[in-house]
């Protein structure tokens, strides 16, 4: 993906969305090694340029592989769709996300919202604990 990563500024939140569905596309490491991938280097633009550059040190990451022009191209999609869906999408590195969880570990990489009315739903690709879906229902 060398000229829509090139295109990427790591200080451009729309930037940082897509390069994040991408790795997520990608899937160049796990959700969870993603999510301190970016937590560490402070950008998804930077860890898929690394990526990219097969320079993430694999016993870190465990998975390591590049994005395709594919992979860029569909998170460019998927972005445009959020965005026509309304969906409110953050990344951990959005100014907007949510601070009680900024205090977990392992932080959604990416975190979708839906406001119906006074509540607000999140959902993940995780699969929920069988406490937490019984202490919201």
């Amino acid at each position: 993906m060398p000229g829509l990563l090139a295109q990427l500024r790591p200080d451009a939140p729309a930037d940082e969305l897509v390069a994040t569905a991408a790795l997520v596309r990608a899937r160049v490491m796990s959700e969870e090694r993603l999510s301190a991938a970016i937590d560490h280097f402070g950008s998804a633009v930077e860890v898929a340029r690394l990526s990219d550059a097969d320079r993430l040190a694999p016993q870190m990451f465990e998975i390591t592989g590049s994005i395709t022009d594919a992979d860029g191209a569909d998170a460019q999609g998927d972005v445009s769709q959020w965005r026509q869906q309304a969906l409110g999408v953050r990344t951990p590195l959005s100014l907007d996300y949510p601070g009680n969880l900024l205090t977990i570990f392992n932080k959604l990489s990416l975190l979708f919202e839906t406001r119906v009315s006074a509540s607000c739903t999140v959902m993940s690709e995780r699969r929920p604990a069988a406490r937490g879906v019984a202490r919201s229902a």
